[in-house]
């Protein structure tokens, strides 16, 4: 029989990465038949439909969670947490610098520099800036996304400008590529922008090609029905058309993804009549619970438990969180140069980082 993974989400606001109470996106995908996952949410045969939501209400609630996330075996369970502010830092990087640096020839993605900038960046703008500039860097940002025939990507470069010119008339160094950047850039991708910004994109990639190292000869992708996954297949399904050749793209880090990636079909289904989309509602839950107590830095007794449970350790690659842990020791082994260009070229289809 061909595997079937089952998938769904927590915390997910579509392209407004703003949301104040909801800055985390996790996605948790389950490879275990409908009779085993149940077993491990302890239904006892009741129909009714078992939601992290609901459970996590109660203190019979979150110990039900926590059993059931305790029995997990790892090779079953594959998750995504998405820093969504840290998205936005990542994605001025990818859609303004890149471009600019690929067009004075630096491949600043296959030796791994600009992923290493965005984590600098996140960590050190208010730093240098002040309280607030990345804030208002990002709500301007998007609104030029949003709004790129209008005057908002005006707004963005005038406040970016204003942020490169030190007090003493000198430019910041780290800061002054960004006004310089094309503003066509933000008009270069022809999907919208609800897809440009939304964490569900390469979240649902990571997941796929974690679970194509594990699956190598095929896997079906299983869906809530009720989610949004279906306005994201035109983006995904060319990168599983097995009419397309067999190639191979090194990297940075020396990661290399085979294409097209095993995907038989993608399914949707009800959750309330399939215990594998029910026990992946859960593990997002838990982990978008745990990933806010990381982010807000804020003392949660039932997070805290949930940390000690073993989530993190389910973290596959593809997790865009902040760190500056990528910054320490040696540099990471270069890509192929112009790998992901080459890859979205075999796609037929604009780069999605």
């Amino acid at each position: 029989m061909v595997p079937v993974v089952s998938i769904d989400e927590a915390g997910n606001t579509g392209a407004n990465l703003l949301d104040p109470h909801q800055p985390v996106f996790a996605l948790a995908s389950v490879s275990l038949q409908d009779r085993d996952a149940g077993h491990l949410l302890g239904n006892g045969g009741q129909t009714s439909e078992v939601k992290f939501s609901r459970l996590r209400r109660t203190p019979e609630g979150r110990r039900r969670i926590l059993r059931a996330i305790s029995q997990l075996d790892p090779s079953d369970i594959k998750v995504v947490l998405v820093h969504k502010p840290f998205m936005i830092t990542a994605k001025i990087i990818d859609l303004l610098l890149e471009p600019m640096f690929r067009a004075n020839g630096y491949d600043g993605l296959s030796d791994g520099s600009l992923p290493a900038l965005a984590h600098l960046w996140h960590h050190t703008f208010d730093v240098f800036l002040g309280g607030g500039s990345l804030s208002k860097t990002h709500e301007l940002f998007i609104d030029a996304v949003r709004h790129t025939e209008s005057n908002e990507p005006n707004a963005f470069f005038a406040h970016v400008e204003s942020l490169a010119e030190s007090p003493n008339g000198s430019r910041i160094p780290f800061l002054d590529w960004l006004p310089h950047a094309d503003p066509s850039d933000l008009r270069s991708d022809p999907y919208p922008a609800s897809l440009t910004l939304d964490p569900a994109v390469p979240a649902v990639q990571a997941l796929v090609i974690a679970w194509s190292s594990q699956y190598g000869t095929g896997f079906r992708v299983r869906h809530d029905e009720r989610n949004e996954l279906e306005r994201l297949l035109p983006v995904l399904e060319p990168y599983y058309d097995k009419t397309r050749p067999t190639q191979s793209f090194t990297l940075s880090g020396g990661r290399t993804l085979t294409v097209p990636f095993p995907v038989a079909d993608f399914l949707f289904a009800t959750s309330d009549s399939h215990h594998a989309i029910q026990l992946a509602d859960l593990v997002a839950g838990a982990s978008a619970t745990v990933g806010l107590h990381l982010a807000s830095g804020v003392a949660n007794e039932f997070a805290s438990d949930l940390s000690k449970s073993g989530l993190i350790d389910l973290l596959v690659d593809g997790t865009l969180w902040p760190s500056l842990e990528g910054l320490k020791g040696d540099a990471p082994t270069p890509g192929e140069p112009g790998a992901l260009d080459a890859l979205s070229r075999w796609a037929g289809q604009p780069r999605q980082d």
